[in-house]
């Protein structure tokens, strides 16, 4: 019962004072307003400072990207080039779409 009573006196200060006309909360001060744009100011500062890092951070990661891919691209190449050489070296025709007479031969002894 004691915090009712307490609560029931509050809300009559507080509609007491918001009541009065000549009231001193008629708005806010121009310390309050500048003590609120200093906390705005370092906020936005703050946020400001972390797009920048996700920025240079992204910028980082693609730069990478693009070197692996480059990467891959270059040992796919060289890759290709040993293959190739490696079947003029056997007289193996070099085009992936003809096929050697030895695999024509054993595809027709196989068939009954």
């Amino acid at each position: 019962m004691r915090a009712d009573s307490l609560l029931k006196r509050m809300v009559t200060r507080w509609q007491h004072r918001t009541s009065e006309p000549g009231s001193s909360e008629r708005g806010d001060t121009l310390v309050e307003v500048l003590i609120a744009m200093i906390i705005l100011g370092v906020a936005s500062v703050a946020l400001l400072a972390g797009f920048a890092t996700s920025i240079a951070a992204s910028a980082e990661h693609r730069n990478i990207a693009s070197l692996d891919a480059s990467t891959r691209i270059a040992a796919n190449e060289a890759i290709a080039d040993v293959q190739q050489q490696a079947q003029a070296a056997e007289g193996t025709p070099t085009d992936p779409f003809t096929c050697s007479p030895t695999a024509r031969n054993t595809s027709r002894s196989n068939t009954p």
